[in-house]
C-alpha cells in the first residue's frame, strides 16, 4: 500500500464566519466532545499540580488561539471563571461573532471571567515568553504552510510558562491511501446523517490537501517535540481528528 501525500505546500482560505457554529458540527464529528475532552484535560492536570482538589489560588492565564467565534472560549470562561482569556482568531469577522456572544449571550457563570480579543493568527502572537498557563487551538493550523505551522508550534511553546500545558485538535492524514478513502468514506457518511447535501459533502472531500492540508499524527507530535515540549502525548482519535497535549 502506498502512504499519502502529506506534503503542505501553501495557505489556504479560512472558512466563512457567517454560518459557521452549525455548520462545523455538520461537518466535523463529535465536534464539542473536543471542547469536552480539553476541559477534562485541564482540570485533571491542574488538580495534579495543585494536589488540592484543583482549586488553584491564582487565576489560570488561557489562550485559545485560532478560537473563531468565541465557541470554546464562552465553555472555558463558564467552567474556569477565574480565568484570564484572550481569544486570538486572523479572522476579524469571526472574533466579531465572538464579541457578540460575550456581550449579548454570555453564560452567567461566565461573567466573572476576563476577556481579551487578538485579530492575529498563531504564528504571529507577540505576548511576552513564558506568558500562559493554558494555551489551546482547536481546528487552528492545518490552514497553515508546513512552515508556518512549525512557527505557530514553537510561538506556543514561547509563550506558555514552564510546567503550563499546550492542547491542539487537528485533522490528521491516515498512514495509506486505502486508509484515507475508508475514513474520508465515514466522515462523509457523518455529515450525510446529520444533514449536509451531497454536493456539499463531495466539496467538502475535495478540499483535502487542497484548502487545508493533514498531516499524519506522527508527523503531528514530531512538531511538538522539535518545538521544545518535554512531554508528548496523544489523548484522542476520532474519524479523522486527533487530540494531542504538550508540557512545557
Amino acid at each position: 500500500m502506498t502512504a499519502p501525500e502529506n506534503k503542505i505546500t501553501g495557505t489556504a482560505k479560512f472558512p466563512p464566519a457567517g454560518g459557521y457554529d452549525r455548520n462545523v458540527r455538520l461537518t466535523v464529528p463529535n465536534y464539542d466532545l473536543l471542547h469536552t475532552q480539553t476541559l477534562r484535560l485541564v482540570k485533571a492536570y491542574f488538580e495534579i499540580q495543585s494536589g488540592s482538589g484543583g482549586k488553584n489560588k491564582k487565576p489560570i492565564r488561557w489562550l485559545d488561539t485560532g478560537g473563531g467565534t468565541g465557541t470554546f472560549a464562552e465553555k472555558i470562561a463558564t467552567e474556569c471563571p477565574k480565568s484570564e482569556i484572550i481569544l486570538a482568531d486572523p479572522s476579524a469577522e469571526m472574533l466579531k461573532i465572538a464579541r457578540q456572544k460575550f456581550a449579548e449571550n454570555i453564560n452567567p457563570q461566565a461573567m466573572n471571567a476576563k476577556i481579551q480579543f487578538e485579530t492575529v493568527g498563531t504564528q504571529n502572537l507577540t505576548f511576552p515568553d513564558n506568558d500562559f498557563d493554558v494555551m489551546t487551538a482547536v481546528l487552528s493550523h492545518h490552514y497553515l504552510s508546513e512552515n508556518e505551522r512549525v512557527a505557530a508550534t514553537e510561538n506556543c511553546f514561547r509563550m506558555l510558562s514552564p510546567g503550563g500545558i499546550y492542547i491542539t485538535f487537528e485533522h490528521t492524514a491516515p498512514l495509506t491511501n486505502p486508509g484515507k478513502i475508508v475514513a474520508q468514506q465515514m466522515v462523509a457518511d457523518f455529515q450525510k446523517d446529520f444533514g449536509k447535501n451531497k454536493t456539499d459533502v463531495e466539496n467538502y472531500k475535495k478540499r483535502y490537501g487542497t484548502e487545508y492540508f493533514p498531516i499524519t499524527v506522527a508527523q503531528h507530535m514530531d512538531i511538538l517535540k522539535n518545538a521544545g515540549f518535554k512531554t508528548v502525548e496523544l489523548f484522542w482519535y476520532s474519524y479523522l481528528d486527533a487530540g494531542f497535549y504538550a508540557i512545557k
